[in-house]
């Protein structure tokens, strides 16, 4: 049962936009082009209709949480606790919630994700890179240093970075 007054914030209509592909204003937030048609659901969530080509769809059409039955509340703290590490089982007993619940936010979630990452992601020119060497890999490192030759470190280093030259694996 949801609070009084904790509907969650609505974004406003000027960052949504038409999510129909025939539309000449699809995909363009901004053109004042949205209108209110009706609010359903426990988080009050606004249908609207686009003057522009008269469809109409929910504005959580193409999120993650489109055509989803759990509160926007719940769905944040799935988020929030895929996000932090836990396991979808720990999700599921933290937010108490239906494991298929916590299994198809994680999906949706992933795909957007990806999606967002392929768009914003992008021509990134990296200026310094730091690997993060995992514990066991840090105490050979440390025999290594400890009473190896210099030749012996460099060669363990060139091994380490760029890979093994002439492995009998390799074609």
């Amino acid at each position: 049962m949801p609070k009084p007054n904790a509907t969650p914030t609505r974004p406003p209509l000027a960052t949504l936009a038409c999510v129909n592909p025939d539309c000449k204003h699809y995909m363009q937030a901004g053109l004042d082009n949205l209108l209110i048609r009706k609010t359903y659901g426990q988080d009050a969530i606004r249908y609207l209709r686009c003057r522009s080509c008269q469809s109409e769809f929910s504005e959580r059409k193409g999120s993650a949480l489109w055509n989803s039955k759990v509160s926007e509340e719940k769905a944040e703290a799935v988020a929030a606790h895929l996000a932090e590490g836990c396991s979808q089982a720990a999700t599921t007993r933290l937010v108490k919630v239906d494991p298929s619940v916590v299994r198809r936010l994680n999906q949706r979630l992933g795909r957007h994700g990806q999606v967002f990452h392929a768009i914003h992601a992008q021509q990134i020119k990296v200026k310094a890179l730091q690997a993060d060497v995992g514990f066991h890999a840090q105490r050979r490192m440390s025999k290594l240093l400890n009473g190896a030759k210099a030749g012996e470190w460099s060669r363990w280093r060139y091994a380490w970075l760029t890979g093994r030259k002439n492995s009998p694996n390799s074609a």
